[in-house]
């Protein structure tokens, strides 16, 4: 019964939305043939040698690049020692590798930018040091990720590299260094640029088209394929339209990005959720839209998906779970502060015609600024020369009143429309196999006045461990420490089959998301059902309440709730939550039933690897409450109501 339940799952997941993929035609290969540009016609932004070109790019941001560049004239180019490759299979540490690695990325395209803008030979020296050195490193990507190849951790293999997102971001660096300053540096010697091919069609070209990667499809690993397809897939589009000068070989390789990038989209929800979260949009819908608008300005329009409603609403997620300027809603491993990268929210929404987009994107444009950086090289070059209509454009932010993801399962509700003032809440179904996945079902949010109160800790520091089999040994992964129950001591588990079920909403006065969780809990939990119901009383309360019936008692029942303010019992059915040791008022209030319930809490210690992120992101002041459930009965419900005290 369980393996049919997943097979239906998984068919759930794989056809939904199948029926159009990025390229509407029979023929891919066809489609390309006629219409691909050449790689001597491909121009997507100015060569070195187009002066008026360059002079249209953000002179302010160029001028300051050159400044850090001359800062950096005279780095010494790292090596990456083979110890700290070995350090993530050995402590899990992958801090030290990845530095340098990032380090020697960023400041080559610094170099490079800098070039570019001043045209006057200064940083050549650098930037064919930075190409050579890079080129001599073994592996380009992070060897925390060999766990997830066929060699496992350890050192890498040169004889079987794996592409993994570092190594195609290294790719797509070096490519466009090779596209813009091609003559410059065959003039210092034509091996440059013939290493540059060589080391990218060795790592990158080759294991890519000759091997099956798990990014690339659904797979054991993911039931659909996460961030890193798209990711992968632009950064190595970049290198392929740059770089192949065979254009047989050159069609090839981009019928097969466009391929596995619908293995990407064709499952993704139709309503534009993102199971990886808000954290993650830049690196899943971004660099998506990046490898679209690439195939778009490459075929001269022909590749043209911006009217489709799944892409639409892949964008337009980005507001929809917005709290306020600084936080959004964070399941999974999502943080829940985020920064908004104004220009892909502005240009994306100008695609899509949205206009609550575009004055999203506006707003954090005219706040923050454009910048420079070789993570996503087409989206950040395209934000170097965008057009600064924006300044023009009313910078505004959107809250919406409800809003539902009917597909993933996540509903959001406030207390008034575009605003932030009182009462937030959002609570999540879906199943326990998602991508970045916590084990998290029924688990809400609640902020108040755009400040968190009830949260979800998000991610950590990511080590060794955090995509490894002992992922939910880790505690911030575990269903005991999210806003969910504990039934029978037992917690969730992983997987497709953990899911929440019996989804239902509705908005008004009071705004109800509600579920049963039977289905989330192993059998030996003994859930016969256990209805959960989140309500959001506008300007009241937000109420959380279970009925629930057991097979038998075999265990302690707890509601977990997890706060970053400090609780006390300040009376027999109240819990208030202070915000420092000293006040003498709480500053919000949890209201239970003490017939049913009894209070204890806990501070979170903080003392493992992975958490000096969560420390960066909460400091040392994460609580527990747990709610002791003490009825001891097979049926029973109970309530918990959440105040501004």
């Amino acid at each position: 019964m369980k393996k049919l339940f997943v097979l239906t799952i998984l068919c759930a997941l794989f056809f939904n939305g199948r029926s159009q993929g990025i390229v509407n035609a029979k023929s891919v290969e066809q489609l390309l043939k006629d219409k691909l540009l050449s790689r001597e016609d491909f121009r997507p932004f100015p060569k070195i040698e187009d002066r008026e070109g360059w002079s249209k790019a953000n002179q302010q941001l160029l001028q300051k690049n050159l400044e850090e560049s001359e800062n950096l004239i005279d780095y010494v180019w790292e090596t990456i020692p083979a110890t700290y490759a070995l350090l993530p299979s050995q402590t899990g540490n992958r801090g030290p590798y990845e530095s340098i690695l990032n380090r020697k990325k960023s400041n080559l395209w610094k170099f490079v930018i800098a070039e570019v803008y001043e045209n006057k030979g200064r940083f050549m020296n650098q930037i064919v040091n930075g190409i050579w050195s890079i080129c001599e490193d073994t592996y380009w990507g992070n060897t925390t990720h060999l766990n997830l190849w066929r060699t496992g951790p350890g050192l890498p293999d040169i004889t079987d590299p794996f592409v993994d997102i570092y190594a195609a971001e290294m790719a797509s660096t070096l490519a466009w260094a090779s596209y813009f300053l091609e003559d410059k540096l065959d003039n210092i010697s034509p091996l440059i640029n013939k290493r540059i091919y060589h080391e990218i069609n060795k790592r990158i070209f080759e294991p890519a088209m000759n091997h099956q990667h798990y990014w690339m499809g659904a797979s054991e690993i993911e039931p659909r394929p996460n961030n890193w397809n798209p990711w992968i897939c632009a950064n190595w589009l970049n290198a392929v339209l740059l770089l192949e000068k065979n254009e047989e070989r050159r069609i090839e390789m981009v019928t097969r990005i466009i391929e596995v990038l619908d293995e990407f989209f064709l499952p993704f929800p139709n309503d534009g959720c993102s199971d990886e979260g808000p954290h993650y949009w830049k690196g899943a819908a971004g660099t998506f839209f990046e490898a679209v608008s690439i195939l778009h300005a490459a075929t001269d329009g022909a590749i043209d998906i911006y009217s489709n409603e799944k892409f639409k609403n892949m964008g337009k997620y980005i507001r929809r779970v917005a709290i306020n300027e600084n936080y959004a809603v964070n399941f999974s491993d999502a943080k829940h502060k985020i920064k908004y990268d104004g220009s892909l929210v502005y240009r994306y929404g100008v695609k899509i015609n949205d206009p609550e987009m575009i004055q999203m994107g506006a707003y954090y444009l005219q706040k923050q600024g454009v910048s420079l950086s070789a993570a996503h090289a087409y989206n950040e070059l395209s934000e170097l020369f965008l057009d600064e209509e924006y300044k023009n454009v009313e910078g505004k932010l959107f809250y919406p009143k409800d809003f539902i993801f009917p597909d993933t399962e996540v509903f959001l509700a406030r207390d008034n429309e575009g605003s932030t003032d009182g009462f937030f809440v959002a609570a999540k179904g879906g199943y326990n196999q998602e991508s970045h996945n916590h084990n998290d079902l029924g688990n809400y949010i609640i902020y108040y006045n755009g400040e968190p109160i009830i949260v979800d800790v998000g991610s950590g520091t990511y080590t060794a461990r955090t995509f490894s089999d002992n992922r939910y040994d880790i505690w911030f992964n575990n269903s005991e420490y999210h806003n969910t129950p504990t039934i029978n001591g037992v917690n969730q588990q992983k997987g497709l089959y953990y899911r929440a079920d019996e989804i239902k909403h509705s908005s008004g006065k009071v705004s109800v998301f509600s579920m049963n969780l039977a289905k989330a809990y192993p059998d030996n939990a003994g859930i016969v059902y256990w209805n959960r119901k989140v309500s959001l009383h506008r300007g009241k309360s937000v109420e959380v309440s279970n009925q629930y019936e057991l097979s038998k008692v075999s265990g302690v029942s707890y509601e977990n709730i997890i706060t970053p303010f400090i609780p006390k019992q300040i009376a027999k059915n109240k819990i208030g939550l202070f915000k420092n040791e000293t006040d003498t008022k709480a500053f919000f209030s949890i209201e239970i039933n003490p017939e049913k319930m009894e209070v204890e809490w806990e501070k979170i210690e903080l003392s493992q690897p992975e958490d000096k992120g969560v420390l960066s992101s909460w400091g040392d002041n994460l609580y527990r409450i747990r709610l002791k459930l003490i009825s001891n009965q097979e049926k029973e419900d109970y309530k918990i109501r959440f105040q501004k005290f």
